[in-house]
């Protein structure tokens, strides 16, 4: 299995999405899944983004580009590119880079914008094996990402690029300022100890990138997959390239390199992230109307943040309400789903607070529902566009049901406000989680439960199942949270430990009387309760 570099494990544990990365990594192999039909997708693709390392350790990122079929896979382990015919500019240095060194670790980046797919793969570009106008990619790293901050373009013809002009330098000019300043995408190079050249894509409302100065970029990073691959790359080695196409303009096409760090706390302020890149240039080059086609932009995506001065008319009014649109359901057991929540500005909450939401239903009329955020946000002083609920059916529940069978991807909901909130444990502090389901089915997060509780010794699970007929796995009991359940957990010291209940007013009675009995302070009772 591929393991992750000390640098991407270094910003993991930072950001705290190790364990989310560790269970993601799966998805990261030494071969091409070309059992799920990938090279389909890559010999429909008329362009692809390329990434290599020259002499003097700059990182340049480059679009080939060709017909249908230029770029394939003959195998698992390769990837092919036909280079008969120009599939880079001329003086392009990545080209140069593919001439000169015989062999030279090179990331790939294959995405269709029109159905916002793509697929990363580093490995080893061995120009030296070049036959029938074609060179080969060994690969060492494949996986795809999602489609977040993808705009929806497709390419609608063939550009004229004769008299094209190629302008070079230490420091931007105006007209590159101008085209960053309204790009809605960029591609952005690194490189790291294991592969070499590694290449993604950066995507927003026009106006997310910034130029300070003729000598620096920067740009909000966004939420992503929490693996911070190359965030992680800049942790080790501060090398960088991007790449600006001016698709549907002038075809401008514009090439950057320089040193690129992360920024924690930025003094700017940027919409949707409270982490910035910092770029430094050190040289640049400029094709004009290089871009082989014509594009047609077809759709920002709905992930992308609002930027701060452009069409923002009354979205600073105040916190609350804010419309807010989901983004993403996913199904954690048979009667759990979490549903996710796209906000045009940050929201700011912290672990254990719960979310207030207005409902305006057609067939059903007008509901306000409570629940608490199963999600930490990326800064506890800035907050975050996304928030989480995970929600439960219920019988007779009228919205509970009504969102796991009928709301949709894209769907507005009113965001009325944010209020309660429980303790945020310390690392070093002693958790009991004791949690009851009729059946195991329906208990969510299970596998997270798991994954935690194996590499945290101070996280000790009881789990119940009330079904008499039920075969018991994994250390489950049988019936409900008792006194002789909790006893052995609590009994050394009771009068310490401080208990948060939620669930049936049954239940936190119960449980309640079984804790005070075990000599836990009834002061140190915790309940939450939505009673609709």
């Amino acid at each position: 299995m591929v393991q992750f570099h000390e640098g991407e494990i270094a910003v993991q544990v930072k950001a705290g999405t190790r364990g989310v990365a560790e269970e993601l990594k799966r998805g990261i192999s030494d071969r091409l899944d070309l059992e799920f039909g990938r090279n389909e997708f890559f010999r429909d693709l008329r362009m692809v983004y390329l990434a290599a390392v020259d002499r003097y350790g700059d990182v340049w990122v480059s679009e080939a580009s060709g017909e249908k079929g230029f770029f394939q896979a003959p195998d698992p382990n390769t990837l092919q590119v036909d280079v008969s015919n120009d599939y880079l500019l001329h003086g392009d240095p990545v080209r140069e880079i593919f001439e000169e060194q015989s062999d030279t670790q090179v990331g790939v980046l294959a995405i269709d914008f029109d159905k916002r797919r793509r697929y990363r793969t580093n490995g080893q570009f061995l120009a030296t094996k070049s036959t029938n106008g074609k060179v080969a990619v060994r690969v060492a790293e494949a996986f795809p990402n999602c489609p977040k901050y993808i705009q929806r373009r497709s390419i609608v013809g063939k550009r004229d690029t004769s008299g094209n002009q190629v302008l070079s330098g230490v420091q931007l000019p105006k007209e590159a300022i101008a085209m960053i300043q309204k790009a809605d995408t960029l591609v952005f190079g690194t490189r790291n100890p294991r592969t070499g050249a590694d290449v993604n894509l950066r995507g927003g409302n026009p106006g997310f990138v910034r130029v300070p100065s003729s000598s620096e970029i920067m740009w909000p990073e966004y939420r992503g997959n929490g693996m911070f691959n190359s965030s992680g790359n800049l942790e080790v080695d501060h090398h960088a390239g991007l790449l600006f196409i001016d698709y549907e303009g002038s075809g401008n096409i514009l090439q950057v390199v320089g040193e690129a760090s992360s920024d924690w706390d930025p003094q700017e302020t940027f919409e949707g992230s409270t982490r910035a890149i910092r770029f430094r240039v050190k040289k640049f080059r400029l094709y004009t109307g290089s871009e082989p086609y014509e594009w047609k932009l077809n759709a920002f995506s709905d992930y992308n943040p609002v930027v701060a001065g452009h069409d923002q008319t009354g979205d600073r009014a105040g916190p609350f309400p804010v419309q807010v649109k989901l983004v993403k359901v996913v199904k954690e057991s048979d009667s759990v789903s979490t549903f996710r929540f796209l906000a045009p500005r940050p929201v700011k909450f912290l672990p254990g607070q719960y979310a207030s939401f207005d409902f305006q239903i057609a067939e059903l009329g007008d509901f306000t529902r409570t629940w608490t955020l199963s999600e930490t946000a990326n800064s506890t002083t800035r907050g975050d566009v996304t928030l989480e609920i995970s929600v439960k059916r219920k019988p007779g529940g009228v919205i509970s049901n009504w969102l796991h069978d009928k709301a949709e991807l894209g769907m507005e909901v009113t965001l009325t406000g944010i209020g309660g909130g429980l303790r945020a444990f310390g690392s070093d502090s002693d958790v009991v989680f004791a949690h009851s389901e009729r059946h195991e089915k329906d208990r969510p997060f299970g596998g997270e439960l798991d994954r935690r509780a194996s590499t945290d010794e101070h996280l000790r699970l009881i789990r119940t199942v009330t079904d008499s007929s039920e075969t018991l796995v994994d250390n489950r009991a049988r019936g409900r949270i008792t006194k002789q359940l909790l006893e052995p957990e609590l009994a050394d010291d009771p009068t310490s430990w401080t208990v948060y209940l939620c669930g049936p007013d049954r239940f936190m009675t119960e449980v309640s009387t079984a804790l005070i009995e075990i000599g836990v302070p009834s002061k140190n009772l915790n309940t939450e309760a939505f009673n609709f």
